[in-house]
């Protein structure tokens, strides 16, 4: 489910209307919402949280996957830091198994997995922004020499 989620190249915030077809959006968030309550048994036993990500209380041995926003892409209405994100992620990696979607990292992260792929989300849908969609994690050998 998406609260002003991607459309034609902007997020959809407004409240009439203007910024895309509202029809469209609604059907969009009832999908969402049968879509969640088919798999509410599954779920019954998640935890969800509205905090910052260096706010949560993740228990040692957690394997943990983050999405942060692509540095360098769409710009988005805060201003998110990516070097105290990639600083954050390095301390977590000590007592737990972290995985980071990211096109790039630091060079003391390494690449796990990686997909060619195409773009669609423009507004004329031409699939011409090609990239490489990256799945990273901390450098084992890195790892030790993070303040614990």
């Amino acid at each position: 489910m998406s609260f002003g989620g991607k459309w034609f190249g902007g997020y959809r915030r407004d409240h009439a209307g203007d910024a895309g077809n509202i029809e469209n959006m609604k059907n969009q968030s009832r999908r969402s919402k049968e879509s969640l309550l088919k798999q509410i048994e599954n779920l019954k036993d998640v935890e969800f949280y509205n905090v910052n990500y260096w706010e949560l209380n993740i228990p040692e041995g957690s394997i943990i996957y983050l999405d942060p926003p692509y540095q360098g892409v769409t710009n988005y209405r805060d201003e998110f830091n990516h070097d105290k994100f990639w600083n954050w992620t390095r301390k977590i990696s000590v007592k737990n198994e972290v995985f980071i979607s990211e096109y790039n990292a630091p060079d003391d992260f390494e690449i796990v997995f990686e997909k060619k792929l195409i773009n669609t989300l423009d507004k004329d849908a031409t699939g011409n922004k090609k990239g490489i969609e990256r799945l990273f994690k901390l450098k084992s050998s890195c790892s030790r020499y993070v303040n614990k």
